[in-house]
C-alpha cells in the first residue's frame, strides 16, 4: 500500500514534468510559429505540438520508474486494446456532442451559416455529402493516427493521474481537477488565441484570446474530461479515451464551419461545446446506472 506522502510526491513529479517542458516549448518554439503562414513553419508547429502531447506520457513513465512499476506500464496506464465497439463508442460520442453544440450555439446567440469551404457550395445535398464524408474521415483518423498521438496525453491525464487522484477524492471530483489542470496545461497557446482563431472560418467566427478565452477553454476541458473519464472507466482503456480525444481533434473544426458567431460560444471549444459535452456525459452516466 503506497503512502499518502508517496502519492503526493508522485503527483508533484507528474505535474512538473508535464507542465514545465510544455511551457518552455510553447514560449521558445510554438508561439513564435503560431502566426506564421510559411508551410515549413506550419510543419514545425505540428511536430512541436505532437512532441508536446507526449509529455504527460513521459511524466507517467517517469513516475512508474521511480516506483519500480515500469515493467507494468501498459496495465498501470490502462493501455488495453479497445476493440471495435470501444472505438465506435468514442467516435460517435464526440460526433454526438458536437452535433448538440450546433443548436446550443444558436441558442446562445450564434447564427446558422456556411463558412470556409462550405460557403462555396450552393447545393444542400452536396454540402451534406461533404460533411458526411468529412465525419467518416474524422472517425477513421480519430481511431487511428490521431488516437496514437492522443495516447501521449490520455495515458497521463485519464490514465495515471486519474489513478492517483480518484482514491483520494473520487472519480467525479478527479474529473474536475484533471479538467482544470488540462486546461491550464494549454494556457500559453490559448491565451495567444489558439483554438479560438480558426483558419478557413475567419468570415464567420469572431476570434478570441486572453484570460476570457482561457476560462472558457478550461470549462470546456472540464466538460471533455467528464466524458473522457466516463469512457476510460466504462471500457477500462485509455485507448478509448484517446480515440475520443483524437476524434475531437479531427472533427471539431468542421462544426465551426456550420455557424457564425464568437469563438467563445461556437465550436471547436466554445461554451456550447462545454455545455454539450456535460449534457452527453450526464446522459451516458444516467443510462449506465439504469442498466446496472
Amino acid at each position: 500500500m503506497r503512502s499518502q506522502h508517496t502519492i503526493t510526491r508522485d503527483i508533484i513529479i507528474y505535474l512538473a514534468i508535464a507542465f514545465i517542458p510544455a511551457y518552455i516549448l510553447d514560449y521558445t518554439f510554438l508561439l513564435p510559429l503560431l502566426e506564421s503562414t510559411d508551410p515549413i513553419d506550419q510543419v514545425f508547429f505540428i511536430i512541436g505540438a505532437v512532441a508536446r502531447m507526449m509529455l504527460p506520457l513521459i511524466a507517467s513513465l517517469t513516475v512508474l520508474y521511480l516506483n519500480n512499476q515500469l515493467s507494468e506500464w501498459r496495465i498501470r496506464l490502462h493501455l488495453i486494446t479497445p476493440g471495435l465497439r470501444g472505438l465506435l463508442l468514442a467516435g460517435l460520442s464526440v460526433i454526438t456532442l458536437y452535433t448538440i453544440s450546433v443548436p446550443l450555439s444558436i441558442m446562445f446567440g450564434s447564427k446558422p451559416s456556411s463558412c470556409g469551404l462550405l460557403a462555396d457550395i450552393t447545393s444542400t445535398a452536396a454540402k451534406a455529402a461533404l460533411i458526411l464524408m468529412m465525419l467518416i474521415l474524422g472517425l477513421i483518423a480519430g481511431s487511428t493516427i490521431n488516437m496514437i498521438v492522443a495516447v501521449g496525453e490520455e495515458a497521463g491525464w485519464r490514465g495515471l493521474l486519474l489513478n492517483m487522484l480518484s482514491p483520494r477524492i473520487g472519480i467525479a471530483n478527479s474529473a474536475i481537477v484533471i479538467g482544470i489542470l488540462w486546461g491550464l496545461w494549454h494556457a500559453p497557446l490559448v491565451l495567444a488565441g489558439y483554438d479560438y482563431s480558426l483558419p478557413g472560418a475567419e468570415s464567420c467566427i469572431t476570434p478570441a484570446g486572453g484570460l476570457v478565452a482561457l476560462i472558457v477553454f478550461t470549462l470546456t476541458t472540464i466538460s471533455f474530461t467528464q466524458l473522457l473519464v466516463w469512457l476510460r472507466v466504462k471500457t477500462g482503456s485509455t485507448l478509448v479515451s484517446a480515440a475520443a480525444h483524437g476524434t475531437i481533434n479531427a472533427v471539431a473544426g468542421l462544426f465551426s464551419l456550420l455557424i457564425s458567431g464568437s469563438a467563445l460560444i461556437t465550436p471547436p471549444a466554445g461554451l456550447s461545446v462545454a455545455a454539450s459535452a456535460s449534457i452527453l456525459a450526464i446522459i451516458l452516466e444516467l443510462t449506465d446506472r439504469e442498466k446496472r
